[in-house]
């Protein structure tokens, strides 16, 4: 398996959950865990489809057949990129904090000002 390589042990959990379908209803779910300890009840798509769906709202590149699709993965790139930085960091979501906030990555809602005039300074 990739994941537990790369991430120590004991530091991830991961479940897999299937969808049975019968004429194009779920009828079961079938959850198991992969690795890790997790709890069965917790193991779910919600959230990633949610994001997903979010995605593909806002970001009309993502979307098939229309005039905004990226003609370079590198547009594209730049493109999510940029939506990540307003959804994490410019987006008040909760009680008027960002995600960002929420982490404590940062104490202040972000304007695309302070985006474009943010200076990187070392980290050392």
């Amino acid at each position: 398996m990739t994941l537990p390589h790369y991430f120590p042990e004991n530091s991830m959990n991961y479940g897999q959950l299937i969808k049975i379908k019968e004429k194009g209803r779920v009828v079961e779910k079938q959850k198991r865990i992969i690795f890790g300890t997790p709890k069965i009840e917790d193991i779910e798509t919600t959230n990633v489809e949610c994001h997903n769906g979010i995605f593909r709202g806002r970001l009309s590149r993502l979307i098939r057949k229309t005039k905004c699709h990226s003609k370079s993965l590198e547009q594209l790139d730049n493109h999510i990129g940029f939506f990540q930085f307003f959804w994490n960091y410019v987006n008040p979501l909760h009680e008027k904090l960002s995600p960002a906030m929420e982490e404590g990555i940062t104490h202040k809602l972000w304007t695309w000002g302070n985006f474009l005039h943010w200076k990187l300074t070392s980290l050392n």
